[in-house]
């Protein structure tokens, strides 16, 4: 989650990817990966209107920016955080304002506040105060995000309670204990370079290429053999340095679903049983007397590296020497004093229990009350929920109230 919008994405054992996908009307057939983006970032416009609380889809962008940027921008998210307390300015540098010089504004942010919240309690008397206004949008957005999520996991026939939540890009941290509770996952990971993740990702990964040959033919060994010799022709790799990965892309003919199953050393009735498998969990059903086809093959490859190259998250790049600071937030409509931590405290301590706030120099996570914090092996963060206690309740319902 960056400044404009959330992308999401899903691993369960492989990397899934959209065969095709259309840009302006017009059907491009080509791998990409399958990401969902919705209009939910620090910078989206929060508005009241027609009686409704509305998060984005526009953005406030970084010209004019949030309202705390001192440009007279709208309210957004960041505004929302910013005066719930869970982001603070002194976690900002210095370069706002006409001259570049100045902290985001806190003050700039309730006098817009202000004047939306005598807007909204003409409507709604419950409101008490503006704090409650911003928790609502607050609200709005992780019930979108949480919602895109079990769109592509839960409504596909996955169970993700023994998933976790991978968050990156400097907004996440905000939102992503009330999402994890929301989809039912019970742990969070991520990295210190979580603002610059995707970045960093790049710098690490395999060097190599995806192609895709078109097939249109029966499910069959000597089809499949056949045309991995055309592709491997056609590419001329020298075996020594590249490795190849070759995807089926099956369907059921006469059908544009398209399944893609990994080929390795994988026979014919291995390859039907993982495609039926596979259709079923996603769609329900199986077709009884239709032949399975070959839509297309995929083919990956990349320079083979003989070790994987992994930086350790030493602690060597702390700049800060704080441990812990108190501050304050605003929860559960009221406010709460917290303790505000840095990657130092886990020099000496192995757990930060919530509700409190990380901040390291490009990492800022809000931890609610019942999730803990702590730090792995490698450097990275992981956050795991607490185990409450169920309290069984039995509610009685008449028949004659049911109907």
């Amino acid at each position: 989650m960056g400044g404009t919008s959330a992308d999401i994405w899903h691993y369960n054992g492989e990397i899934e990817k959209k065969a095709e996908t259309k840009i302006s009307d017009i059907f491009i057939k080509t791998p990409i990966l399958k990401i969902d983006t919705i209009a939910a970032g620090g910078g989206s416009i929060t508005k009241y209107e027609n009686k409704r609380f509305v998060v984005g889809p526009e953005s406030a962008g970084s010209y004019p920016g949030p309202v705390c940027y001192r440009n007279n921008g709208p309210i957004t998210l960041t505004d929302c955080n910013l005066i719930l307390g869970r982001i603070a300015k002194e976690d900002f540098p210095k370069f706002f304002g006409k001259n570049k010089n100045l902290s985001i504004s806190l003050p700039e942010t309730i006098k817009k506040f202000r004047k939306l919240f005598l807007q909204v309690i003409k409507d709604f008397t419950n409101y008490k105060d503006f704090y409650q206004l911003a928790n609502s949008f607050l609200n709005v957005a992780i019930e979108n995000m949480s919602n895109a999520i079990k769109k592509i996991t839960i409504q596909k026939g996955f169970n993700i309670s023994n998933h976790a939540l991978l968050i990156f890009g400097s907004a996440s941290g905000q939102y992503c204990c009330k999402i994890a509770e929301n989809i039912g996952v019970k742990k969070i990971i991520f990295s210190p370079y979580s603002s610059v993740l995707s970045a960093y990702g790049i710098g690490l990964s395999k060097f190599g290429s995806i192609h895709q040959y078109s097939v249109e033919a029966a499910l069959q060994k000597n089809i499949i053999n056949k045309h991995i010799k055309k592709i491997k022709k056609v590419l001329n790799l020298n075996k020594g340095i590249y490795k190849e990965i070759y995807t089926l892309r099956v369907k059921y003919y006469g059908c544009n679903t398209i399944i893609p199953i990994k080929l390795g050393n994988k026979k014919i009735i291995k390859i039907k049983k993982e495609f039926l498998k596979k259709h079923k969990k996603l769609f329900g059903f199986n077709y009884e007397n239709r032949k399975m086809h070959i839509d297309s093959i995929e083919v990956e490859y990349f320079l083979k590296i003989k070790k994987t190259v992994y930086f350790k998250n030493s602690r060597n790049i702390i700049k800060k020497e704080i441990i812990y600071a108190k501050s304050e937030v605003y929860s559960d409509g009221k406010w709460i004093k917290i303790k505000k931590f840095s990657r130092n405290y886990f020099i000496k301590n192995k757990i930060i229990v919530g509700p409190a706030v990380f901040c390291d120099f490009n990492t800022s996570i809000f931890i609610e009350k019942n999730w803990n914090m702590l730090q792995m092996p490698s450097g990275d963060y992981i956050l795991k929920e607490k185990k409450c206690k169920i309290q069984k309740k039995v509610i009685f319902i008449s028949e004659k109230a049911y109907s």
